[in-house]
């Protein structure tokens, strides 16, 4: 893929992944009383073509949800017309998982895909929220270019 085509991509990206995340922030701060710590997007590699050089990036975005002391979370409210559509709640070692894709937003043509994990410490949970595009293939000579775009 050329580089114009490949920039444009992961730029419409980066903005589909931010909304679908904003939506999912709503919708979690919507259901339980708390606060959305340490969210950031970032262009992550997907595949290597040698030492320090990928053949393909993603934009993703990582958030933390922690719900006020005392408040009880189930994954399974996470349904509505106000959140990406989610599959079953699986248990994962420590945590519960759910996963999904959002249908591509307005003016978008790739699935983004979505997962929330409920993490309990003892008396401590959160929410680790996920949100992440499709690889895209980008020339060898813009990798160091992507490994370092800021997030946007």
């Amino acid at each position: 893929m050329d580089d114009a085509t490949s920039t444009a991509k992961l730029v419409r990206q980066r903005h589909q992944v931010q909304d679908v995340a904003a939506t999912l922030e709503a919708a979690v701060q919507r259901r339980w009383p708390g606060e959305v710590m340490a969210g950031a997007g970032r262009y992550r590699p997907c595949r290597s073509s040698g030492p320090n050089t990928f053949e393909s990036f993603q934009f993703e975005y990582t958030g933390r949800f922690e719900p006020a002391p005392g408040t009880t979370v189930s994954l399974t409210a996470l349904t509505g017309d106000d959140v990406p559509v989610f599959g079953e709640v699986v248990a994962i070692p420590g945590a519960q998982r759910v996963t999904g894709v959002a249908p591509p937003v307005e003016g978008g043509d790739e699935q983004i895909d979505v997962t929330v994990d409920h993490r309990i410490d003892g008396p401590t949970q959160w929410l680790v929220l996920a949100v992440r595009g499709a690889c895209v293939e980008v020339p060898p000579e813009r990798s160091d270019y992507w490994l370092t775009e800021a997030d946007g």
